[in-house]
């Protein structure tokens, strides 16, 4: 997406302290869009963005797809409550919900 900015005052001046004023405008907005989001939003971002790479045919838990480093990130409640979202807007996410294993895990494909 492109946009336009007409910066005034002292967002002028700043604007051109920089030898690249977008590049900086976007690492700001980058950072307090970041600190802003929840953790549920991050996993959720890191399971559409892994899900394009993980081929259709293949039966998978969400911590498969999303991988070790981010899953960790999350508290047991957390993880509980990211499964039952995903679980109700599967299709919201491009899965489809397969069966649950014996220790409980859902078990997904893409749709």
């Amino acid at each position: 997406m492109e946009l336009k900015l007409n910066l005034t005052g002292g967002l002028e001046h700043w604007a051109r302290e920089h030898a690249d004023p977008e590049r900086a405008i976007l690492d700001i907005l980058r950072a307090n869009v970041e600190r802003k989001l929840t953790p549920l939003d991050r996993v959720s971002d890191v399971l559409r963005a892994n899900l394009g790479s993980v081929p259709s045919t293949m039966e998978f838990e969400i911590p498969q797809v999303v991988g070790f480093r981010d899953w960790e990130t999350l508290d047991r409640t957390t993880r509980l409550t990211f499964g039952k979202h995903v679980r109700a807007n599967a299709d919201a996410f491009g899965l489809v919900f397969i069966r649950k294993t014996a220790s409980n895990h859902a078990i997904y494909r893409k749709a």
